[in-house]
């Protein structure tokens, strides 16, 4: 029986021991993280995400301490990745994580823990935060200038589905020159699908559309199929430059008409 007791009490001060452990590193509902950055990413590039924690006994002038890794189908070329692995310990409650994304289009995941330390005490939490690593859709508009007049500061705004998706400005079109802007579209969230793109062209940069003052607007559908979305982008480049250098001319000559 002797032979036993030895044993007996190592096994229960193990047992015992898995409680106070617990305890120690407690998860904590009021321990909360707030995550703020794009969801979606440009292949290969980087991108800054703010991580915000609040609650637990670190709001006592304590610590508070953050680790971070990407999970996904394909991150061995992203970082931070669990084997170089985000981990910081401050005294402010707010972190900044440098995300790069793979140069393979995928769903990552960003797998946070938070700590709120103070004294012997340790609470933390555990949240996951979705980042899309997209092909970008690169978006083109050439505007044809067929007067003797110099435009400037043309401004031409992209809108999918009714959406604003960005815009970018021409410093300056030649007379009987071109002049091209671009807009690279980062988005998860185009679906299978007919949809619409208008195309907004300001020439006197008042922030109006106004068709007796020679701005323009130009409505045209695409179809986005499932698979490679750069064939996509080719169809709807060629469209709209042939609908603008048709539209645009008439307009022009209707602005120099009421000067």
């Amino acid at each position: 029986m002797r032979k036993l007791l030895a044993p007996l009490v190592a096994v229960l001060m193990l047992i015992s021991a898995v409680p106070l452990f617990q305890e120690a590193v407690a998860q904590d509902s009021e321990v909360r993280v707030f995550v703020i950055g794009p969801e979606a990413l440009e292949v290969g590039k980087k991108a800054a995400y703010n991580v915000t924690v609040v609650g637990g006994p670190a709001e006592d002038s304590g610590k508070w301490q953050v680790g971070a890794h990407l999970t996904g189908a394909n991150v061995s070329e992203a970082s931070p990745i669990l084997a170089d692995r985000f981990n910081e310990t401050q005294d402010s409650n707010i972190f900044q994580i440098n995300v790069s994304a793979p140069p393979i289009a995928q769903r990552m995941v960003l797998n946070i823990e938070a700590f709120s330390h103070k004294g012997n005490e340790t609470v933390m939490t555990v949240e996951t935060f979705d980042i899309y690593v997209v092909n970008p859709i690169n978006l083109r508009a050439t505007v044809s200038n067929p007067s003797n007049s110099t435009l400037k500061n043309v401004l031409v705004s992209f809108l999918v589905d009714g959406e604003f998706v960005g815009g970018s400005t021409i410093d300056e079109i030649s007379p009987f020159s071109e002049g091209t802007a671009s807009l690279k579209w980062i988005t998860k969230d185009v679906s299978p699908g007919r949809h619409t793109i208008t195309i907004e062209i300001d020439l006197d940069g008042d922030g109006k559309i106004e068709k007796t003052m020679g701005d323009t607007l130009v409505i045209g559908d695409f179809y986005s199929p499932r698979g490679d979305p750069g064939i996509l982008v080719i169809a709807i480049v060629v469209i709209l430059i042939l609908v603008i250098l048709i539209l645009l001319p008439s307009t022009i000559r209707r602005k120099r008409r009421r000067r």
